[in-house]
């Protein structure tokens, strides 16, 4: 397969040996032996390049060639453990999105405490605690928290877990995520690292819009604090193309300097993105067939 000359950068969540009761219900996680043929496919359909090499190449304009790279949502402790060496024998640091609450070990991921609180049969607690926010019993959860989406949700959530977990357990759990130190030890190695927001809302999304500067910059603030340097990207959570707000425009032109990271499902190309300060990435969905076929289907529609 031979793909257009453009920036394609693949987006993944967790690399791990295996899921636990806080990520199963969620997805998004990958074997680290699947993770490495992807990347051993990725060095045969292009030229493999570290995120921050790439970005630079892009910004330029220098895209000659079909340039593939990785990024990984959330921060999590896999990409630091599995991902990260991996990468390393290819030459090849990817870029992390990071949420500041939960790489600090402040607050836990909200929909990791919904899929928690699935493995002990404790959603219908929850969807009582949501009945009166206008949930109905047959609504699934997992889709109406999105789609009612507000702090009180956040809030009943917590309320729940909070009744159902010990304090020695909530403290454990943000294993999950990688540490302080271990992000910046990713950033002293090459790695691109990114602004996800503090909470993980979807703040581009009318249901948060409102709640965009806060979470930004107060993960702009905690991440610069922590790498001597301001985050440049910035990466919107969930990012549902459907259910982006009308305003997001106008909010996105108050930060200029900005460059914004959408999922999108297709690649970068030098004037051809919808605006010049922003990225796409392509998600891998499921653990086979793997990347290439994934990438054929986006080179298909980049042809047409």
């Amino acid at each position: 397969m031979t793909l257009p000359p453009a920036w394609y950068i693949l987006a993944y969540h967790n690399v791990s040996w295996e899921d636990n009761a806080f990520t199963s219900s969620i997805g998004g996680t990958i074997p680290p032996d699947v993770f490495e043929r992807h990347v051993r496919e990725a060095q045969g359909l292009g030229q493999l390049l570290p995120a921050q090499e790439a970005a630079r190449l892009y910004a330029s304009g220098e895209v000659r060639e079909p340039m593939l790279s990785f990024w990984f949502d959330d921060a999590m402790s896999g990409v630091v453990d599995y991902a990260a060496p991996i990468l390393e024998e290819y030459q090849a640091a990817g870029a992390v999105s990071v949420c500041s609450e939960f790489t600090s070990h402040e607050d836990m991921f909200w929909r990791f405490k919904l899929s928690y609180l699935n493995s002990i049969d404790g959603l219908r607690f929850v969807r009582a605690n949501l009945r009166p926010l206008g949930f109905t019993p047959k609504m699934k959860l997992k889709g109406a928290t999105l789609d009612k989406f507000s702090l009180d949700v956040v809030a009943a959530i917590d309320e729940i877990y909070q009744r159902f977990t010990t304090a020695d357990q909530r403290a454990d759990a943000f294993r999950i995520f990688a540490a302080a130190d271990d992000v910046r030890s990713l950033h002293e190695n090459g790695w691109l690292l990114a602004n996800h927001t503090a909470r993980h809302y979807p703040v581009s999304e009318d249901s948060a819009i409102e709640l965009f500067d806060r979470e930004f910059l107060e993960c702009q603030e905690w991440m610069t604090a922590l790498l001597n340097q301001p985050p440049m990207h910035w990466v919107f959570p969930f990012d549902r193309v459907r259910h982006r707000s009308t305003e997001l425009s106008t909010v996105r032109r108050m930060y200029p300097d900005q460059t914004f990271v959408f999922v999108g499902d297709r690649p970068n190309n030098p004037g051809g993105n919808d605006e010049p300060n922003e990225l796409y990435r392509i998600k891998v969905r499921g653990k086979l067939p793997g990347i290439a076929h994934t990438l054929k289907r986006v080179a298909e529609e980049l042809r047409r």
